[in-house]
């Protein structure tokens, strides 16, 4: 080519891959070739020596280049400018390049800038490689609806919200939420986009157009899947980094080339996976992580796992930030809907399929504009793509549950899927969707059961002849069975050379949840859910069970939690149950008042790290808060936080009712002070709740009112009642005890009532009101309890309120009947640290 042909070439490819992250218009793209042409034919015409090119490097060689420019040449803008520099710098090392490698010898004293420029030729070599391999995404379901075609990051990405350290601010874009960070942990549930993120960052390190979001600077990027670098034994260091992920260009790297690119922090180091190996492996991937950090600690990192897999702060000592990916809000799940159909249309032949799919997109975002239960299927990209292409397939008829969902998925893609394409056996091999589906179920299990996310086909091999043993004979055997499924199904792929995984993770997780129920192997799911690797696999077994067997595990795992020594492991273990019935199509009522019961015993959240087990329960979870009178500021903030990561609309009305009914207890209370048990705003909270509205207020209260003994007794294990009422001549309160969720009780009107001893086993109970129980004569009960605020009528003697001296939150006592004659002084000197209140309460 010539300096014109060259020219244009070069800033066309520039332009069009997005190199440099350089965007200029196409009036400017045409300055730039312009410009570049006369700098190509300057550079033919400068009088050095080739030794002297080499000596001086490319960046060099084209400064000289632009100062020997015609002056003629027209203005740039600043962005054009850039582009021009960056082209041009390419070109030049280039040339050095080709010098060097026609000398018969290189002379020593250029031997280090020619070792040099051959490491930088290797790197633009890498760069385009990896921004070619990497610049692809999978969108579920795209093969159903057209032939299988590669779908770039630059047209189908969409960058997940985010937000970075526990921040519960709004969320930003993943890759604004990036930037500056240097050593970064993303957390993320399955299909969340993690792995994607890392393709995007992959890509845009390589086309050096990082830096304007990230801060990453001009990194060059090495994607080191987990599963992929542990299987090698002895993790790599940065020189076998290429080889270990089967890189074509592992033998071409100079060496020493990675090392040198990490000394210099030069190096983009994406760890995706962390989750994918066992907790060994991930102990020993940490090890060598903090030795690579020490090592080359000028370097970027980021690493990613599902949340659950590593604790909070599990790389903190080595100064990582961490990056929670936010589920989809509505209006990103209409922009992804709408991308999957852009993406479906790019191949379709006719404007009659083109027209279709708009008609398909619009009657889609209006069913998820209309049911709520869709929009919370749609909470991250992979279930949002598997609803496009099952909402195509199936022309509008979409499941409600996602066990229905991941049912209708296997059947479009094992059974519906080559009839309706006209594809008959190209293996040779005919299986029914029932034979696909026991064959697969059988290689799920398998790996689930030692821990692996993808096997040498050897190992698969081995499974799928014990499977096929229970099939009827037929005339292919287990190899080409193999390569059926490898070819047809859909649901697996080659991952390198004899290595196999399945493509969806949640499918093969269904699949071996499905093989586990069908074998009756229910106590395995009990024994193993413990265990972050079997943690879906439990939630989906339970959901595809029938009552029966869900029950038996949901009970076992509450069992199982009951007899837990370590506390994380009973939270998780109650958690699970509770996520798992809320799966359920069926559930036991007397199995879902215990699971509920349970799980209302673990909030409000205590503590940071309770929060992201807490979200892993989803909306449930939000029916068991409290009221927002009833926490403390810290409990607040972190009650939000756990609706901000549940995500979707339910959690946003939550959020929204919580933060107004907080405002409206401020601005009613003056004397409210948030930073302290706060003992009056317990008290507005006793009117503040009958004026509470909207989805999220009547998800987190329920104010009832009892008055005989089997009223009372048919409210034991009640998890949603917050506030009671109990009037009249109750004989047995009991089944108080058995009210986990309840904050606020008021006794009224018992003539017979002697004593409190009922209130011990009420852990939540905070506020207290006793009125016209003349025969109360023991109020030391009230001190096994947290009660801050007790309210008291008529006025008890003096000795009756010494048994509150040991109450060791009480924080005000209201006496509505004492008169300006009746002496507080002793009280006081009783109960030093109690607010006491006379008569009728300032604040009514």
């Amino acid at each position: 080519m010539n300096a014109p042909e060259w020219a244009r070439h070069l800033v066309t490819r520039a332009v069009a891959k997005g190199q440099y992250g350089h965007t200029v218009t196409d009036t400017e793209a045409d300055a730039v070739t312009q410009v570049l042409t006369a700098a190509l034919l300057t550079l033919g015409t400068l009088s050095v020596a080739e030794t002297d090119a080499v000596d001086m490097g490319p960046q060099e060689l084209s400064r000289r280049v632009v100062e020997a420019l015609p002056p003629d040449t027209p203005n740039l803008s600043d962005e054009g400018t850039a582009l021009l520099v960056a082209l041009l710098d390419q070109f030049c090392l280039h040339v050095l390049h080709g010098l060097v490698n026609r000398w018969e010898a290189v002379p020593d004293g250029l031997r280090p800038q020619a070792e040099r420029i051959a490491r930088m030729v290797f790197e633009e070599q890498y760069r385009d490689h990896v921004a070619e391999a990497h610049n692809r995404m999978e969108l579920f379901g795209l093969d159903i609806v057209r032939d299988p075609m590669a779908l770039t990051l630059d047209t189908a990405y969409l960058a997940p919200m985010a937000e970075i350290g526990g921040d519960s601010g709004h969320g930003v874009r993943a890759e604004q939420a990036l930037t500056g960070e240097a050593r970064l942990l993303v957390r993320g549930s399955a299909g969340s986009g993690k792995t994607t993120l890392l393709s995007w960052l992959a890509v845009s390190a390589a086309r050096r157009s990082l830096e304007l979001s990230t801060g990453f600077g001009d990194p060059v990027p090495f994607l080191l899947p987990v599963r992929t670098i542990v299987r090698h034994g002895e993790l790599p260091g940065p020189d076998e980094f290429l080889s270990c992920v089967g890189s074509p260009l592992a033998d071409r790297a100079p060496d020493r080339w990675a090392h040198h690119l990490l000394a210099e922090g030069s190096g983009l180091v994406l760890l995706d996976g962390i989750d994918e190996v066992r907790p060994t492996e991930r102990a020993r991937v940490r090890r060598w992580l903090e030795e690579l950090l020490s090592a080359y600690p000028h370097s970027s990192y980021v690493v990613t796992s599902r949340p659950s897999a590593v604790p909070e702060g599990w790389l903190h000592r080595a100064g990582f930030g961490e990056l929670a990916l936010l589920p989809l809000d509505r209006a990103d799940i209409e922009r992804f809907v709408s991308l999957w159909h852009t993406a479906a249309g790019v191949a379709q032949p006719t404007a009659h399929d083109q027209a279709r799919l708009g008609e398909y997109e619009n009657a889609l975002l209006h069913s998820i504009r209309a049911r709520r239960d869709l929009q919370g299927l749609m909470k991250n990209p992979l279930m949002c793509a598997l609803i496009c292409a099952l909402h195509r397939v199936r022309v509008g008829h979409l499941p409600t549950q996602r066990v229905q969902l991941y049912d209708a998925a296997l059947s479009m893609l094992l059974g519906r899927r080559d009839r309706e394409r006209s594809i008959a056996a190209p293996e040779g091999v005919r299986l029914s969707e029932e034979d696909q589906r026991f064959l697969l179920g059988h290689i799920a299990y398998w790996m689930l059961r030692n821990g692996r996310v993808e096997a040498a086909g050897t190992e698969l091999l081995a499974v799928l002849s014990d499977a096929l043993r229970a099939l009827p004979p037929f005339s292919a055997d287990s190899r080409e069975v193999y390569q059926h499924l490898l070819a047809r199904s859909g649901l697996l792929r080659e991952t390198a050379v004899t290595r196999v995984e399945f493509v969806h993770g949640p499918l093969m997780q269904y699949l071996a949840a499905q093989r586990i129920v069908e074998a009756g192997d229910l106590d395995l799911l009990v024994d193993n859910a413990h265990d972050d690797w079997w943690r879906e696999c439990v939630i989906l077994a339970v959901a595809y069970a029938r009552p029966w067997e869900g029950r038996r595990v949901l009970l076992g795992l509450l069992e199982r939690a009951r007899r837990a020594v370590a506390h994380a492991e009973h939270v998780q273990l109650v958690l699970i149950a509770a996520t798992a019935m809320e799966e359920c199509a069926e559930a036991d009522p007397e199995v879902r008042a215990r699971v509920e019961e349970k799980a209302a015993e673990l909030v409000p959240p205590q503590r940071p790290e309770d929060v992201h087990p807490l979200a892993q329960a989803g909306e449930m979870i939000l029916r068991l808060f409290p009221h927002p009178a009833y926490v403390s500021e810290s409990e607040a903030a972190l009650m939000v936080r756990t609706a901000e990561l549940i995500g979707g609309d339910v959690a946003q009305a939550f959020i929204r009712d919580f933060e107004r009914q907080r405002a409206e207890l401020a601005r009613h209370t003056s004397t409210w002070n948030p930073q302290r048990p706060p003992a009056q705003h317990l008290f507005v909270a006793s009117w503040t709740d009958d004026g509470a509205s909207g989805e999220a207020g009547a998800a987190v209260r329920s104010a009832m009112e009892v008055r005989s003994d089997p009223d009372l007794a048919r409210l034991a294990g009640a998890a949603h009642v917050h506030q009671l009422t109990c009037r009249g001549g109750i004989t047995d309160y009991g089944p108080l005890r058995h009210l986990p969720g309840l904050r606020k009780l008021t006794i009224a009107g018992n003539p017979g009532l002697t004593g409190l001893d009922a209130l011990s086993g009420c852990r939540k109970l905070r506020f207290l009101s006793v009125s016209d129980c003349p025969l109360l004569d023991d109020l030391s009960a009230v001190a096994g309890t947290d009660v801050t605020f007790l309210e008291l009528a008529p006025l008890p003697s003096a000795d009756r309120l010494g048994g509150l001296a040991g109450a060791l939150w009480l924080r005000a006592l209201h006496l509505p009947t004492a008169t300006g004659a009746f002496d507080l002084e002793p009280l006081r000197r009783t109960l030093p640290r109690v607010e006491i209140v006379p008569g009728p309460a300032p604040w009514h």
